[in-house]
């Protein structure tokens, strides 16, 4: 899927790591069988930016999302999970993340 208006291979692998890792991370809290994770913003849109700093991809858009799950039994263990995720992903500059 093309997430920016002026499409970038590396712009749009960065958001697929993001969702691979993150899908990796809160399947393993989750004790449900069932967990969605639904895009929102410009990036669904496919009206995402990017820019180059020093020959690297840099992310300007935010990345918005939802997430579904079947039961609500850890939604506190599921947002700390998010939380530490963002924290640690390598990709991000933008201090809006």
């Amino acid at each position: 899927m093309d997430y920016f208006v002026y499409n970038n291979d590396e712009a749009n692998n960065i958001v697929e790591m993001y969702f691979a890792g993150l899908k990796k991370d809160l399947s393993h809290l989750n004790n449900s069988d069932e967990i969605s994770i639904i895009l929102t913003g410009s990036l669904a849109r496919s009206e995402g930016t990017w820019r180059l700093i020093n020959g690297k991809v840099e992310l300007i858009s935010d990345i918005e999302f939802i997430v579904l799950v079947s039961d609500n039994k850890n939604k506190e263990g599921i947002r700390s999970a998010i939380d530490n995720y963002n924290a640690n992903f390598q990709f991000f500059s933008n201090p809006f993340f």
